[in-house]
Order: C-alpha cells, then sequence, then structure tokens
C-alpha cells in the first residue's frame, strides 16, 4: 500500500511537470479557504490517457517510465468503455465531497461529506472487521482516519481518457451540469405546502433473515406482491452485520440524495441533486449497447423529484448477538 501510494504521488508531481493536467472545477476554493498555517493540497486535474491497449501516459509520457510503476487497463475494459461511448471519467475531491464525473458531467456514485462522515465510515469498517471475515477493511479504515482531518483542506482530481468511438465528436472534459433547478422546484414545492410528505418505514430483522414491519410479517407482505420466499436476508448477512456492532442501519432521502447512519452515526450522502440521473439518460442516449435502458432511465429520472419533497427513511434494525 506504501508503495502504490508513493508511485501515486510521483505520477501527480510528475503529471504537473509534464503539462499532463486540466482545469479542475472550484480550483483554488480550497487554497483560499484554508490558514496560513494549515496543510493544503489544491492543484488542478491530472489528465491520464489510455491507449486501445490499455497503456497510460501523462502528458506524453508512459506512466510506468514516469513511476516506475505499472499502469495499465485491461484491453477489452478499454473496449467495452469505447463501446458504451464513455470517453473520459473524473474524480474530483474537494472540501464538500467527491464528484464523480463521466463524459464531464456530474454521475451516480458523487456524494457529499465531511471530517465526521469519513470518520463515520472508518468507525463502521473496524468494527465490521473486527466481527466478521472482513480483514480488508479494517486495513482500510487508517486511511479513511488519515484522511478526516485534512479532507477539508483537500482540492485534488484526476481525468482518465480512453479512446474516443470511430466517427464520434470529442466529448469536452467538463460540461455544464443537466440539473436544471431541480433544488428550487423543491423549495418551491414545500413553500406552498402545510407539511412535507413523510414515511418511516422500521423493519425488524430475525437472526434467520426473516423480517417484520409493525403487524406485518414477511410471509404476509410476500404473499400480497406474489413474491414468496424472495425478499429475505441470508442469515450469514444479517450475523455479519450483528457480529460487526451494526445495530441498525438507516437510509433516508434528502433534496441532496440518500443519506446512510450506521447506529445514529452519519456517512457520506449519495447526490442526486445535481444532474447524476440526467447525466446517465445522456450516456444511454448516445452508446448503442445502452439501448433499450431509455424508459427505465426515464422512470427513474421521474422518480427522483417525487424523492427529493418526501421524507422517506427505512431503517432496519438487527438482532443482537
Amino acid at each position: 500500500m506504501k508503495n502504490w501510494f508513493v508511485g501515486l504521488a510521483l505520477v501527480c508531481i510528475l503529471g504537473l511537470v509534464a503539462a499532463g493536467c486540466a482545469p479542475r472545477p472550484g480550483g483554488g476554493q480550497t487554497a483560499a479557504m484554508a490558514g496560513d498555517d494549515e496543510l493544503v493540497v489544491d492543484l488542478p486535474s491530472i489528465v491520464i490517457d489510455v491507449a486501445s491497449d490499455g497503456s497510460t501516459s501523462i502528458g506524453g509520457f508512459d506512466v510506468e517510465d514516469l513511476s516506475g510503476q505499472s499502469v495499465a487497463f485491461p484491453a477489452d475494459s478499454v473496449s467495452g468503455l469505447t463501446n458504451l461511448n464513455v470517453q473520459h471519467i473524473g474524480i474530483d475531491m474537494h472540501p464538500e465531497g467527491l464528484t464523480l464525473r463521466v463524459n464531464g458531467l456530474p454521475f451516480l456514485g458523487s456524494m457529499q461529506y465531511d471530517s465526521e462522515s469519513l470518520g463515520g465510515i472508518a468507525n463502521v469498517m473496524e468494527s465490521l472487521a473486527q466481527g466478521a471475515a472482513l480483514t480488508a477493511l479494517g486495513d482500510l479504515a487508517p486511511i479513511v482516519n488519515i484522511l478526516s482531518p485534512v479532507v477539508d483542506n483537500l482540492g485534488i482530481g484526476i481525468i482518465v481518457k480512453f479512446p474516443v468511438p470511430a466517427g464520434v465528436e470529442p466529448i469536452p472534459l467538463l460540461m455544464d451540469s443537466m440539473s436544471g433547478n431541480a433544488i428550487d422546484d423543491v423549495e418551491g414545492f414545500l413553500a406552498n405546502v402545510e407539511q412535507q410528505p413523510r414515511i418511516s418505514v422500521p423493519i425488524f430483522l430475525a437472526e434467520d433473515g426473516n423480517w417484520s414491519v409493525g403487524d406485518l410479517d414477511q410471509a404476509m407482505v410476500e404473499g400480497l406482491i406474489g413474491a414468496q420466499g424472495t425478499l429475505g436476508l441470508p442469515p450469514e448477512t444479517v450475523a455479519m452485520m450483528s457480529l460487526g456492532g451494526v445495530q441498525e442501519l438507516q437510509v433516508s432521502t434528502t433534496d441532496h440524495g440518500l443519506a446512510i447512519a450506521v447506529n445514529g452515526h452519519g456517512l457520506p450522502v449519495f447526490t442526486w441533486s445535481n444532474g447524476e440521473i440526467e447525466s446517465l439518460i445522456a450516456l444511454e442516449q448516445s452508446a448503442p449497447a445502452l439501448a433499450g435502458l431509455g424508459e427505465v432511465l426515464e422512470l427513474v429520472s421521474n422518480i427522483v423529484p417525487l424523492l427529493q419533497i418526501t421524507d422517506v427513511t427505512i431503517t432496519l434494525v438487527f438482532p443482537s448477538m
């Protein structure tokens, strides 16, 4: 892990020297907000070019020559992304969270976080690693703990460019968000109703994976919807969570996205208010390989605004072990 981190740091530094970089949204803001005596990392986005055979370069220099580390993508994965017209994928870490961009637009997987929610992730990792056979999570927890105190002063990004399909126009590295006035629409709706719609579903799990909601048990719900024997959780999953100290897992909607909390401690929020769903639809429309998903994605796009104006909370309560 240490060698990988050093290699990545060296790649970033040499990438800047080689001018293999691009503007980063909000670049410079992190440094401007920090104090003179604080550690600050505020860089443009490093651009990594991927060839059809999976080899990588920065500013025309082979990444392996720059860093001494072999960095390559499987050729079949590159081909698959090209068929989907995925021309570039960007990851932007900034004080408010992490933005994942596909073809220059915010995409599913973007999240909002702060030092407290990152600390919550580390605690969950350590707990699950102690109570179950998930030692890899325990190994990752110290890395998250290192990032937590300095996350407010980090502004870094990486853009990975893939080959452009034949006969297709290149897409700019940054595009305007497709979210429109979604947040304004939500706030306007809430200003004109007496109360926000609210749905709360507490689900109590048993050790065998069966569950109940109020006076309804799993068998009754499955009978109502004609899905007998399909809605339970595997007993080993319930045992893993319980042994890891997870007493309660809560998922709730906000106007910005999907919030998750474990034992009352908030984790990063997966966002959907910056056009992430619309970006997925745009990718479907530009990629013949995704033909057929359009109707499903349009349905999801129509549901998201309803979720934004409705306070939906689903709570899983695990048995004590």
